[in-house]
């Protein structure tokens, strides 16, 4: 319904995708010339006085957060009606997950993507702040790098009481066991995320399956992945020992 209008100095070009935490779109920003990616957040978010000043104080640790591998968050502001929006950079070229479709990556660029997201994520929690959502549809792949993209929201989300009692934050393949159990997480969520990102390019499919969400949380809980070796035995046994400690059951052991 936006397509075409303006939004402050935002001239709304195009629909790029959406989800539970919003819907974004690409637009012009008239003032400065350039292409920015805005996403307007879920109606409810936007009456609650409380909720918006948690997401102005994670927005603004997000966009403290300057590395080549993260999406820059440029501004947050409210439209004419009362929604939230944030004003991202425009980051061209397909996601992860897109990429996955047509099946593994090679090794190099698998451990290429592996590394630049390391790289983001090592800054950002350098600075305290933690992801909580790290999946292949969090992961653009430009001409220019790996940018990680929704830094600062899901952290937001989790501090809203009726979000946190409809559902857990993240997405069920890539959550940690301590998320999984509804505890508090750190950076190491994001590490066990990581693991979880580098063993479906490797292997095609994420380490723990299931038919719906509660049976994928009982593999997170309980089960081990297949070794990566026995369907890919060129992958370098260092490589899989690697990806097997971010995937350890207990944060204390991960890196």
């Amino acid at each position: 319904p936006l397509l075409g209008r303006t939004v402050g100095q935002y001239e709304i070009v195009s629909r790029l995708g959406g989800g539970g935490m919003g819907v974004v779109y690409k637009a012009h920003d008239r003032k400065l010339g350039r292409a920015v990616a805005l996403k307007f957040l879920p109606q409810q978010w936007s009456h609650d006085e409380g909720a918006k000043q948690r997401f102005l104080r994670e927005a603004q640790a997000a966009s403290a957060t300057h590395h080549p591998n993260i999406c820059v968050v440029h501004d947050i502001d409210t439209a004419d009606d009362g929604q939230l929006f944030i004003v991202m950079g425009f980051c061209e070229g397909p996601t992860l997950k897109q990429r996955l479709e047509s099946g593994p990556l090679p090794i190099d660029d698998a451990l290429d993507v592996a590394t630049q997201m390391a790289d983001g994520l090592a800054k950002a929690h350098g600075q305290s702040v933690v992801h909580r959502d790290i999946k292949p549809g969090n992961v653009i792949l430009t001409d220019d790098g790996v940018r990680i993209v929704e830094f600062g929201l899901a952290t937001f989300v989790e501090a809203l009481p009726f979000t946190a009692q409809e559902s857990r934050i993240g997405t069920a393949a890539y959550m940690s066991p301590e998320q999984v159990r509804g505890e508090e997480v750190d950076a190491r969520a994001d590490v066990w995320a990581l693991g979880v990102v580098l063993y479906e390019m490797l292997t095609g499919h994420v380490p723990f399956r299931g038919g719906y969400a509660e049976a994928i949380a009982y593999a997170i809980r309980h089960e081990d992945p297949r070794p990566i070796r026995a369907g890919r035995p060129e992958v370098p046994e260092e490589v899989e020992q690697l990806v097997f400690r971010a995937l350890h059951k207990d944060p204390a052991i991960r890196f």
